[in-house]
């Protein structure tokens, strides 16, 4: 396997009596020395903009275009529908290259899987890290064994989701793709997490009422622009994809998702616009 994970799910937080004490320590001299003092096993992210974990959201996709610049992001022409499942926190995750080495390990990290029952590509594990300022992509891993890697952590969904809102990164990026037998997608594995470069600038806009089959919900823009180059000589080949989610503060979800794809290799180029919108009411499993 290209990828592997340490599925190890984050302990339970229990207080004990030597916790309670410490507790009252900090409060104690919090109140002596007239400053705040952050309580115990405060999260990096205190309020993340996600769901509850087990809760499962079910989206309308629909693909138009050319099939090798929609399998850029694990789809295909036509009508699916896609849920996805937020399993919640993971301790520690690993992403080893194709022979085994060790590009990458994070943690702890944020656990989405997706499921499409008519494109096979889109079904896949997504692991975001969390850190102070929000969720950062840090891998996906598919179930037909393809995977994207991102090293350099650029910014998935802020912590804050405030307009006016930009980050830009640039860092190395792996990834690895089964020949799809549709031209220039072909067998690829990155030499390494470095070689194939990513430019991501993430940003978020003006809050606005989108409405969907679920319902009609206010919610923010945010936008990531990927600029990636992989490959060299006549296998390199440049993508240049936009992803606006619509992110929902009330359900703490998306609620709608615009991608336009644009790729070049040589004198050929592919394009594709993709869009998921929420279908049913968010769904909460014991």
């Amino acid at each position: 396997m290209p990828v592997s994970a340490t599925r190890q799910s984050c302990p339970q937080r229990k207080d004990t009596p030597f916790s309670y004490a410490m507790q009252a320590v900090l409060i104690l001299a919090s109140a002596l020395l007239g400053v705040p003092i952050a309580p115990l096993y405060a999260s990096a992210v205190p309020d993340l903009p996600v769901p509850k974990p087990g809760t499962t959201l079910t989206y309308s996709v629909n693909v138009e275009g050319s099939t090798p610049s929609a399998l850029v992001l694990w789809s295909r022409p036509g009508k699916s529908t896609e849920t996805l499942t937020y399993k919640g926190e993971i301790g520690l995750v690993e992403a080893k290259m194709k022979d085994g080495k060790l590009l990458a390990k994070k943690g702890p990290c944020i656990w989405i899987h997706t499921e499409n029952k008519e494109v096979k590509e889109a079904t896949a594990d997504h692991y975001y890290v969390i850190d102070k300022d929000g969720l950062r992509f840090f891998y996906r891993k598919n179930a037909t064994g393809e995977f994207k890697a991102y090293p350099s952590l650029p910014m998935w969904m802020p912590a804050q989701i405030t307009p006016g809102f930009q980050e830009k990164r640039d860092g190395g990026y792996a990834i690895y793709v089964r020949d799809s037998g549709v031209p220039i997608l072909r067998t690829y594995l990155s030499p390494d997490g470095e070689r194939d470069r990513a430019v991501i600038t993430t940003s978020v806009g003006n809050q606005k009422t989108i409405t969907t089959p679920a319902g009609s919900w206010k919610a923010f823009p945010v936008t990531n622009l990927f600029d990636v180059t992989t490959g060299g000589g006549l296998r390199r080949v440049k993508t240049r994809t936009e992803t606006t989610q619509w992110y929902s503060p009330d359900l703490r979800a998306i609620v709608q998702e615009v991608s336009s794809v644009h790729m070049t290799s040589g004198f050929l180029s592919f394009d594709s616009k993709i869009k998921k919108v929420l279908a049913l009411p968010p769904a909460i499993n014991p």
